[in-house]
């Protein structure tokens, strides 16, 4: 409080115990807590190094877990490891017992000399074995395949035909690129082309003639040929080497010869697309220059190309393999080419209209709609093509994106957008169409007289003058007086479009092409016919108009064949009575009409002739029109069609087209291109070369194979047969004898030899007389042996040493048949033991007399493989249950475990191969298959399956091993993280715990100041209390 004031001394003790009651309060914070960094505020450079060193010790804390348990899971799998040792021990306990097992069957019968015996079942299985005396002894055969040529064997024979020759070739092709006078030379030797027009055969001559001239080194080493005709040496040249060891003759080009190029395609490895083809194939870009280039060369081969590749500017180039060849074939990149400008799109269409002398236009007003308007354009009747320009230039979006022109002459419409680029010119439509004509008709019927009947005729003969119809140009006219009928009449005016109909009163005359048209009646006969004047204008009808845009054709359909429908007795007969028409243009347009007791021409024209359809009545039927160019179907029901004039009661018009607008599509600009760039191969004279054939097979014996490579004994066309003596065939055959020997001997097949017999066949044979297979397989096997290429030797079977007929029975099958049965002599009978689990099967004949034995099979052995199987059946429980926590080791799992909390270092733990690749361990992996009691016939089928076990064993022990190392890694590292975990642990200790001692004393020696200090304050306030005592 301001207003007390304290004495020095007072105020000085006062201080001295509030700082010791300060330092006492954080010596019992420190004892309390047993640190002397309880807050950042105590130390922060050791607060905080001490709160990292704690979070890394709990971070590796956690990680202990890990470990931990996955420490379990390898014992676990080593658990699982140790039983499946065990149970394959115990598997091999069974196959040594069953090995040491011998309680075979036996059974003893009489034979004599003359038995044959057949044995069965068993290890014969489903086969039957016979013996007896007389087949005891046999000659061995060895086994031997001769080749099939019938002239003797000397290699591969060279000809026009084929490809390669016994020697080595130098193929000449492209004959048209020599001339005469032209030269080249051949092994060295000049050759001048000979002859007005060189051909094969006058170069042949050429070559042969240079070198065999006289002094040349190189006479009688080559021959020369031309290629056999049919085959594909057909027009070549052949120079083929005598010496098969020797190689083809060097051939050079030299002045006036046209040597041929190969085809090629280059480009840069920066123009190639995601998907490319070569030759045919298509190529793998890869992720580089060297990917892309390794792809193509991979597949050069099929694709009958070579590649050259530069890595510094990343140019490729494909060459045909062969001389003239096209350029290798290749997609995905384009050809280089020159910029393409493109083009516009538009649309053009022709507008009705007629000229009135010296402007041409607009006959019809209407409205187009035009894609991309921004409305309709309104057009009015006689606008000319500034008014219809200007109307269209008005619509801002067609100005904005179309020059547009319209044809003052015809009135065509141009529409042309102002810019390249794909799309098509915009749509155009009008509201005027073309229309059909309507027809011009008049009837008269106010005459007395019906002309519908036999006494209209009579009134016709009774009249005067003249009838006359005029249309324009077109006039026809009938007179009136003796031997005149109504039938006559009507047939004579009904001409040149006039359509004439008797009724009764009068009569009825129409044009159905709309055209205006007068009746003329002289002589006073008008008022008998019905008309009023003698003068009558018929105006009526309309003619058919164009309008709209131009360019379409009607629609129609005409009658063939059908009725007379002028003819009134026939539209109003039987055949046509209840007949009904309905016209139908799918746009709503329809018309019908129904024949009746009372029709005539101009109803059933007038009926149908609506919507625009347009109806003719003709003598071959009906014919319908549409100006405007719709299509359109007639539809007949109530009767038959064909009286129409068609043979469907459904009839489409097909012919039709509405008005032509023409819209084309314009094209983008076309950049420049900078893809491949391919060079045409020149067609001429190329030269190529053939190695030498020679003839190739495998040969095959005792399980081992020999590639075996056999050369002719002298090259050149038709050498063989021509130039070869009995020398050269003598020392070439034992040439090829030591080289082929050499060969199998090399490859390991010593138990065969090669030979030549005395017509000079080929033959190879084996050594010895054994029972086994020699056979012959590759490309030339069936050429030189047949198809049948396989020979079997056979065992030499030596005479019997014993005396009796018993024992020399137990002899011979102990020979031949030993390890499947045994036989002995039981006290004069023959005793034969089964050596298998299975029945065996014998029959004995004896002089006709068939007895049949049963040898029961080794039971025990039986049994022990099913113990066998039933424990090879635990080792895939087995491993399915070495599981913890959910993983396991011996079913492929893997079982990861970090090392340290950023999770850079840890270890991959799971059971592998020999080649290190993840595996289950089961009984498939380990190669322990199932047995039946068959397998257990024979001590060696036995140690088939001991040894399996034994690899098995072996395989185990190695994964136990590798997972004891994975094990011991984990434990040191669990060490090393508990080590760590206490260093961290530590560090952070001696940086914020307290010495409990130092703290102890320290808080003594507060206690004691704090007890001086209070007497010191006492003893200081007394000199205050001795004031107030004078106060008293």
């Amino acid at each position: 409080m301001s207003d007390i004031s304290l004495s020095k001394a007072v105020r000085t003790n006062l201080l001295s115990l509030q700082s010791t009651a300060t330092m006492m309060e954080k010596t019992q914070e420190r004892l309390a807590t047993g640190n002397k960094v309880n807050s950042a505020l105590d130390n922060p450079s050791n607060f905080f190094t001490a709160s990292a060193l704690n979070s890394r010790a709990a971070d590796m804390g956690n990680l202990l877990d890990s470990m931990a348990s996955g420490i379990k899971v390898i014992e676990a799998a080593n658990n699982g490891i140790t039983a499946l040792t065990k149970n394959l021990e115990s598997m091999q306990s069974t196959l040594r017992q069953a090995r040491q097992d011998k309680t075979f069957h036996t059974q003893s019968f009489d034979i004599d000399t003359n038995s044959v015996i057949k044995l069965g079942g068993g290890q014969y299985g489903d086969s039957v074995s016979e013996i007896s005396l007389a087949t005891a002894t046999e000659a061995g055969e060895k086994a031997k395949l001769i080749s099939i040529s019938e002239a003797g064997y000397l290699g591969p024979v060279s000809t026009a035909a084929t490809e390669a020759g016994g020697g080595a070739r130098s193929v000449i092709s492209g004959i048209n690129g020599f001339s005469t006078n032209d030269k080249f030379t051949v092994a060295g030797r000049e050759v001048t082309v000979s002859g007005a027009t060189p051909t094969a055969d006058s170069i042949v001559a050429d070559i042969t003639a240079a070198l065999n001239a006289s002094g040349s080194d190189v006479a009688g080493k080559y021959t020369v040929n031309v290629g056999a005709t049919g085959s594909d040496n057909a027009g070549k040249i052949i120079i083929e080497s005598v010496d098969t060891t020797a190689p083809a003759a060097e051939v050079t080009f030299g002045t006036g010869t046209t040597a041929a190029t190969k085809g090629s395609t280059t480009f840069n490895y920066n123009a190639i697309t995601s998907s490319v083809s070569a030759g045919g194939q298509a190529i793998p870009t890869g992720a580089s220059f060297a990917d892309f280039v390794t792809n193509l060369e991979s597949m050069a081969d099929d694709g009958k190309y070579t590649v050259e590749a530069d890595a510094e500017t990343g140019q490729i180039t494909l060459t045909s393999t062969e001389w003239g060849g096209d350029v290798p074939e290749v997609s995905g990149i384009l050809p280089s080419a020159s910029e393409v400008p493109g083009s516009k799109a538009k649309t053009e269409f022709t507008l009705a209209g007629a000229s009135d002398g010296t402007t041409f236009e607009l006959t019809h007003a209407q409205t187009l709609t035009i894609g991309g308007a921004t409305s309709s354009v309104a057009l009015t009747a006689g606008m000319n093509a500034t008014d219809i320009k200007g109307r269209l230039t008005a619509d801002t979006a067609l100005n904005n994106n179309y020059n547009i022109t319209v044809d003052a002459a015809t009135l065509k419409v141009t529409l042309e957008a102002k810019s390249n680029g794909a799309g098509t010119g915009p749509t155009v439509s009008s509201s005027q169409k073309a229309a059909p004509a309507s027809p011009s008709t008049s009837d008269f019927a106010a005459g007395s007289v019906d002309y519908t009947t036999a006494a209209g005729t009579t009134a016709l003969e009774g009249m005067a003058g003249t009838i006359t119809l005029t249309s324009g140009t077109n006039e026809v006219d009938y007179d009136f007086g003796t031997g005149a009928t109504v039938a006559d009449m009507v047939s004579t005016l009904s001409d040149d479009g006039f359509i004439v109909e008797a009724k009764n009163g009068g009569f009825s005359f129409s044009r159905a092409d709309g055209a205006d048209f007068t009746i003329e009646v002289t002589g006073g006969s008008n008022t008998s016919l019905g008309l009023g004047t003698a003068v009558t204008n018929v105006t009526n009808g309309t003619l058919a108009q164009t309008a709209g845009i131009t360019g379409g054709h009607e629609a129609t359909l005409v009658a063939a064949g059908g009725s007379d429908l002028t003819d009134q007795a026939i539209l109003r007969g039987t055949a046509l009575a209840g007949l009904e028409i309905t016209l139908d243009d799918d746009n709503g347009n329809t018309s019908t009409y129904t024949f009746g007791a009372t029709s005539t021409q101009t109803e059933l024209e007038n009926a149908l002739s609506q919507h625009g359809f347009l109806a003719k009545a003709t003598a071959d039927g009906l014919d319908i029109t549409r100006a405007d160019g719709t299509n359109f179907k007639m539809v007949v029901t109530g009767g038959a069609s064909t009286v129409l004039g068609f043979a469907d009661t459904i009839v489409e018009s097909d012919d039709g087209l509405p008005p032509t607008v023409a819209q084309t599509a314009g094209t983008d600009d076309t950049a420049a291109i900078v893809g491949r760039v391919d060079t045409d191969p020149v067609q001429g004279a190329s030269v190529a070369t053939v190695d030498a054939q020679k003839s190739e097979f495998t040969i095959s014996y005792d399980g081992k194979s020999a590639n075996v490579s056999i050369s002719s004994v002298k090259g050149g066309i038709d050498a063989i047969t021509t130039s070869v003596n009995a020398l050269d065939t003598k020392n070439w055959q034992d040439a090829t004898t030591i080289a082929v020997n050499n060969q199998l001997k090399n490859q390991g097949i010593d138990g065969v030899e090669i030979k030549f017999d005395a017509e000079g066949k080929m033959e190879f044979v084996a050594k010895t007389a054994e029972a086994k297979t020699l056979s012959v397989s590759g490309s030339d096997a069936v050429a030189l042996f047949g198809t049948d290429g396989v020979s079997t030797g056979k065992a030499e079977k030596s005479e019997l040493t014993s005396t009796k007929t018993v024992d020399k029975f137990v002899e011979l099958i102990n020979r031949d048949h030993s390890g499947k049965v045994r036989a002995s002599n039981d006290n004069g009978k023959l005793r034969i033991e089964n050596l298998s689990t299975q029945t065996l099967d014998i029959a004995v004949d004896t002089d006709g007399a068939l007895k049949s034995l049963n040898v029961e099979g080794n039971s025990v052995r039986a049994n022990l493989s099913k113990q066998f199987n039933e424990l090879r059946d635990q080792l895939d429980k087995l491993s399915d249950d070495a599981s913890f926590n959910g993983i396991n080791l011996l079913r492929g799992d893997k079982l990861k475990i970090n090392f340290n909390e950023s999770g850079t270092s840890a270890i991959d733990i799971e059971a592998k191969d020999k080649s290190g690749n993840n595996r289950s361990i089961n009984a498939s992996n380990l190669n322990v298959d199932s047995l039946a009691a068959v397998d257990l016939d024979t001590d060696e089928a036995i140690d088939g399956f001991l040894s399996k076990l034994s690899s098995a064993l072996t395989e185990l022990r190695s994964q136990a091993s590798s997972f004891g190392s994975n094990l011991s890694a984990v434990q040191n590292r669990q060490e090393f993280t508990k080590n760590m975990i206490n260093t961290l642990e530590t560090g952070a200790a001696n940086l914020t715990l307290a010495d409990m001692n130092e703290e102890a004393a320290n808080l003594l020696a507060l206690q004691t100041r704090q007890s001086l200090s209070s007497s010191a304050l006492s003893m200081a306030s007394q000199q205050d209390q001795s004031v107030l005592q004078l106060l008293r």
